[in-house]
């Protein structure tokens, strides 16, 4: 861009506009088709340099072109967050340029405690947490299958495994593994393993496996412990319980559900659930 000076002899020591002095005979200046246009140019390149279409009726041009320069400039903000805790069809948002994904998938269940007899010792494991697969997308599909697994079911008779999630089909995170029980109740001292933490694969920043389920420990009625649940990326297990007989705790966030524990004190024959595992979950954060 020039000065007016650029275009007539008419301007001020400093290259700009005057009005002239009649007093002082100094002219006012001329003003040039050259220079004008030349300001023409230069709002034009705004204009088009940010992505517009040069609109005569629409005065407000130069603000959108300036607004969208700076967006361009602010490349990888966060755009929005779609979080999927049920299974669905991820839609871009408009603007997303990239995307960081991150699957979760879902804990195991801790074992059940069979009904024990006065005396004797029964319990479960605790179930393993689910793997986790993380990517940074450049390329984000216009939509996506999300799969969603969900967390192991306990009961008083099962304690089963965790759901697999996934991305696209690509980027996918295994279920955690279900865990050991004293299937017969003893008066020995027993453990039991816990369950396996799940795998996963697809990511390309992280494939993590998951924490698996711990051992349970019992040594003796009314000081056992049952298995803890394993470890997600993002949360800790259902704790592991003690002492006397007692239900699991639940898992969450993909992490594995603890184990029950038996050891009846008395003729009473009770089963106690485990904990049930935590769901997994897909999130994805869209980047301008």
């Amino acid at each position: 861009m020039q000065k007016v000076s650029a275009y007539t002899t008419t301007a001020n020591s400093d290259g700009e506009l005057t009005n002239g002095s009649v007093a002082t005979g100094v002219s006012p200046t001329v003003l040039d088709a050259g220079f004008f246009n030349g300001i023409q140019r230069e709002l034009i390149a705004v204009v088009e340099g940010g992505g517009l279409t040069l609109d005569a009726d629409d005065d407000s041009q130069m603000l959108a072109a300036i607004k969208a320069l700076l967006t361009a400039q602010q490349g990888g903000r966060i755009l929005n967050i779609q979080m999927f805790k049920a299974s669905g069809t991820y839609t871009k948002t408009t603007g997303t340029n990239a995307a960081i994904v991150c699957v979760q998938g879902a804990g195991a269940a801790g074992m059940y405690a069979v009904a024990c007899s006065a005396g004797y010792m029964c319990g479960g494991a605790g179930g393993g947490a689910g793997g986790y697969a993380e990517s940074y997308l450049t390329t984000v599909p216009d939509t996506a299958a999300v799969v969603v697994g969900a967390g192991g079911t306990a009961t008083t008779s099962t304690g089963t495994a965790g759901g697999t999630s996934s991305f696209n089909g690509t980027m996918i995170a295994y279920g955690g593994g279900g865990a050991s029980i004293i299937s017969t109740p003893t008066t020995t001292v027993t453990q039991a393993k816990g369950g396996a933490g799940g795998t996963a694969t697809g990511g390309n920043i992280k494939n993590i496996t998951g924490d698996m389920g711990g051992w349970l420990l019992a040594t003796m009625v009314g000081n056992n412990q049952s298995g803890r649940g394993g470890r997600s990326k993002d949360a800790a297990g259902g704790a592991s319980v003690g002492g006397g007989a007692s239900a699991g705790i639940a898992g969450m966030l993909g992490s594995g559900g603890s184990g029950a524990l038996g050891g009846a004190s008395s003729a009473a024959t009770i089963a106690y659930a485990g904990g049930a595992g935590g769901d997994g979950f897909v999130m994805v954060i869209e980047l301008s």
